[in-house]
């Protein structure tokens, strides 16, 4: 089993085609989703742009070396407005995610399958990759049969626990970085 994880660009990895400003934490985001998988990119934008962003990418240490050889998903040469995970060769429905900033593009009874980030607003701080990330492992988990490890109900609003829990984890870094030096 082949777990695929699908990424849409504009809105959700960078801002969009033309000032390519690359999403906070998308280097480590995107290496913890091919330790995940498959990492695919599901995208309107056309091969060739696709190509040149991600060498600009990883040239500016954005991404990995391996990004710039991203496995593209050509959406133009079939007739449909959703990014269908069927499209996606040698995928599973069942198996796959697609991660957007846009729910009009996700595929009828494909909604469960989709990560939702938020559109990327250069200006405000950021740490959709992070959410969208958890959500991912989420599904991964699912996906391996352990869903009632994760599926275990918590007493109020999960991105609200999970913002907490970053925002913990954040400051006790800090508290580490201090200590560490001299």
């Amino acid at each position: 089993m082949d777990f695929t994880i699908a990424l849409d660009l504009e809105g959700t990895l960078i801002t969009d085609e033309k000032s390519r400003i690359p999403r906070p934490g998308l280097y480590d985001f995107l290496e913890a989703c091919r330790d995940l998988g498959r990492v695919v990119q599901y995208t309107m934008v056309d091969e060739e742009t696709v190509r040149e962003i991600a060498r600009e990418l990883v040239d500016s240490g954005h991404a990995p070396e391996w990004y710039a050889d991203i496995e593209w998903v050509d959406w133009f040469s079939v007739d449909t407005d959703h990014k269908d995970l069927n499209l996606i060769p040698g995928a599973s429905v069942k198996n796959a995610v697609l991660v957007d900033d846009h729910m009009g593009f996700v595929a009828p009874g494909q909604e469960h399958r989709w990560i939702k980030v938020d559109f990327f607003d250069p200006s405000i701080s950021d740490r959709e990759l992070n959410l969208a990330l958890w959500r991912i492992k989420r599904q991964y988990w699912k996906s391996l049969g352990l869903s009632q490890v994760i599926d275990l109900t918590w007493p109020g609003d999960k991105d609200k626990l999970i913002n907490d829990l970053q925002d913990e984890i954040d400051e006790l870094l800090q508290d580490v970085v201090r200590l560490q030096r001299p």
